[in-house]
């Protein structure tokens, strides 16, 4: 959006990529993605493709588990537990295709994933290396630091929202950090992308920058984040950091950042 626009205009403008949006999942994506699932399984029966309740421009493909895991197994929600085992833990039988037309793309590269399953039943895989376009780490980085500043000055706690601290924490054990501070207009670029399309009066933006950033939870959301974290280790293959370690790397990282100079 061009500068000077007004506040009434952004909010127009982006009312109106939402509602797009919106239209081209239901009436374009879900169609496609139904036909390409239904094509590749075989078969119609056992499965659902559903717009989300909570975010019209999210996707669900929900499906029947056939081993009991998860720490909230038994507690369906779906009703007659068809697709509802777990749905009280964190590890739910349903992927999630967020479509949200709000962020920006840039940059990006090309990253290849690898299912965990084809190391374990090479056979039945075959090539399973599958490369796809992912925006650039240091960027993630950057969109994570946001939300955790955003956080701290009162935004709205949601749930699953340790996530977001964890993540910070493997990108600056990964070294992201680094690479990230070396590249201050990827952390103006967030910003503006925020403080135009996803604006929040709590989130101080404006003071989101070298120098004032905050990553660090304040008040009773600490231990809503702590219980939230402890309920996330379901998802973990192997050990995880504890909660402790990851405030003290993202207490470490604040410091780094504000006595970051720009170059």
């Amino acid at each position: 959006m061009e500068p000077g626009i007004g506040t009434n205009e952004i909010k127009r403008r982006a009312d109106a990529v939402k509602a797009e949006a919106e239209r081209y999942i239901a009436e374009i994506a879900m169609p496609a993605i139904r036909t390409s699932i239904a094509e590749a399984l075989g078969t119609e029966d056992g499965w659902e493709l559903v717009i989300a309740d909570e975010d019209a421009q999210t996707i669900q493909f929900r499906y029947p588990r056939l081993t009991n895991y998860g720490m909230g197994y038994g507690h369906g929600g779906y009703g007659a537990g068809r697709f509802g085992e777990g749905e009280i833990g964190y590890i739910k039988p349903q992927i999630k295709l967020e479509f949200g037309a709000r962020g920006e793309i840039e940059p990006n590269e090309t990253r290849v994933i690898r299912p965990y399953l084809a190391d374990e039943f090479p056979d039945l895989f075959g090539n399973a290396d599958t490369p796809f376009s992912t925006l650039a780490a240091e960027r993630t980085f950057w969109e994570k630091a946001t939300i955790l500043h955003a956080l701290h000055h009162g935004s709205k706690m949601r749930d699953r929202m340790s996530r977001h601290y964890y993540d910070l924490h493997m990108l600056a054990e990964a070294g992201i950090a680094d690479t990230a501070m070396k590249q201050p207009e990827l952390l103006a670029l967030v910003v503006r992308n925020k403080s135009l399309l996803f604006r929040d009066p709590k989130a101080s933006y404006d003071t989101a920058d070298f120098g004032t950033l905050k990553l660090m939870p304040t008040g009773d959301p600490v231990d809503e984040l702590k219980r939230d974290y402890t309920a996330m280790a379901e998802m973990f293959m192997g050990d995880a950091p504890g909660f402790d370690t990851v405030m003290q790397t993202l207490m470490k990282l604040e410091t780094t950042i504000n006595s970051h100079q720009r170059r």
